[in-house]
């Protein structure tokens, strides 16, 4: 048996998640993974199946325990939770999410986490899509400094 492409994580999108848990569970879940309400992650399994357990504090400040299963070849993935919905809930994707975020900026490379921010000024302002330029400056002390251009703008 191989193990899973440790990289599948990366690819789980927000309208995957909708699509397996439901729009008012993810946008809840990620709130929660945003928030800092998903305790330690810990990651196993073996073979064919990755599992994720970690608590989540939910809404009312309960911790519950959620479990995430993950089965690559088939797609398959299923959560369960201490919580009164037990199973596919908000806690699931949070953990999810969490898992997904702290993956990422592991395996983004430093240059571009440091691009991305700059580039999060303008994305806060400005439609998605609009295509960016970088304007690289060296001072007199030899610092570079970036500044994000877009097109008509000054």
């Amino acid at each position: 048996m191989t193990a899973p492409d440790p990289d599948w994580l990366a690819e789980v999108t927000e309208q995957a998640l909708i699509a397996q848990f439901g729009h008012h569970a993810t946008q809840a879940g990620i709130s929660y993974a945003k928030n800092g309400r998903v305790g330690r992650i810990s990651q196993g399994g073996g073979g064919q199946e990755v599992v994720f357990t970690a608590q989540v504090r939910g809404s009312g400040y309960r911790s519950y325990q959620t479990v995430v299963r993950y089965r690559p070849a088939s797609g398959w993935l299923s959560s369960t939770c201490s919580c009164p919905v037990r199973n596919q809930c908000k806690h699931g994707v949070a953990v999810l999410w969490a898992a997904r975020t702290a993956q990422v900026k592991l395996a983004t490379p430093s240059w571009q986490r440091a691009l991305e921010q700059v580039a999060d000024q303008v994305r806060r302002a400005e439609t998605p899509g609009t295509p960016l330029a970088l304007q690289f400056d060296r001072g007199s002390t030899g610092q570079i400094t970036l500044r994000p251009l877009m097109r008509g703008k000054q």
